[in-house]
């Protein structure tokens, strides 16, 4: 296989990983732990990526190899994490809500929508509070502004490449 089904094609995503995270190790300050939250941060993207590409396909097994690789190193690096700071499994009760509307618009065929869009940003930006829980100082009011930041920021992006790309034709974008 080559790099190309190993890596997603999707740019903004990188952004939406960064940049929450990022944000996250400002406000809590930086601490070895996010060398632990960073590589499962990234591995649950492209385990999530895979997963729903999966769910899609119509030739499914394609997707089968980076699903398991990364979802396999996902569960040790999770394991690890949750293992040293246990209250990281609230996080996954904030994900769940998402990753159900990713799953349902995935199965619809429909995963551009505009719903589906917007909850992949807040799934994003919850990179911050994440990011500062393991921090050597979390700093939680900080944290939700820069989260609120960053959700406002990335939700103008799924709006603007829908008016500019994606729904150019529509007036009720512009």
């Amino acid at each position: 296989m080559s790099v190309r089904g190993w890596i997603p094609p999707q740019h903004g995503a990188w952004a939406m990983l960064v940049v929450p995270f990022v944000l996250g190790v400002m406000a809590g300050g930086a601490a070895a732990l996010h060398l632990l939250l960073l590589p499962a941060w990234v591995l649950a993207y492209l385990a999530s990526y895979y997963f729903l590409q999966w769910l899609r396909a119509r030739r499914r097994q394609r997707f089968v190899r980076p699903l398991l690789v990364y979802g396999g190193l996902l569960a040790v690096v999770g394991a690890v994490l949750v293992l040293l700071q246990p209250e990281l499994l609230l996080f996954a009760v904030l994900y769940l809500p998402g990753v159900l509307v990713n799953v349902w618009y995935a199965r619809r065929h429909d995963d551009r929508s505009l719903v589906n869009g917007l909850v992949s940003v807040a799934q994003a930006s919850l990179g911050v509070p994440l990011a500062n829980a393991v921090g050597a100082h979390p700093d939680w009011p900080a944290a939700w502004r820069l989260f609120a930041l960053a959700l406002l920021y990335f939700a103008g992006t799924v709006f603007f490449v829908k008016t500019m790309i994606r729904e150019r034709e529509s007036t009720g974008y512009y």
